[in-house]
């Protein structure tokens, strides 16, 4: 599991080795409504959107609904919001999982 997919790079790097990866990321239209540079936004999923064993998953990874899942994951990469604070909540809401 990756948090903040970005262009994929991380997610299509392991998609070679494991049998399935999930990757979670705002939508376009959350990027949209932040007055990103259109050219940042259709940056996202470069490297990984075509991974047939990638899962791109929308939502804000402080309010996403992990349980809904119903995965256990092997991995976790956090690698969204890059403030401490958000790094020590994603962590905290992803242990369990």
């Amino acid at each position: 599991m990756e948090i903040g997919t970005w262009r994929g790079e991380s997610v299509a790097n392991v998609s070679g080795i494991v049998e399935h990866c999930y990757t979670l990321n705002l939508s376009d239209e959350d990027l949209e409504h932040m007055n990103l540079p259109q050219t940042y936004i259709h940056s996202h999923r470069f490297f990984s959107s075509e991974k047939k064993n990638v899962t791109h998953v929308y939502g804000n990874s402080g309010t996403f609904e992990y349980e809904k899942m119903n995965t256990k994951f092997d991995v976790i990469f956090i690698d969204g919001d890059h403030h401490t604070e958000a790094v020590e909540a994603d962590t905290r809401r992803l242990l369990p999982f």
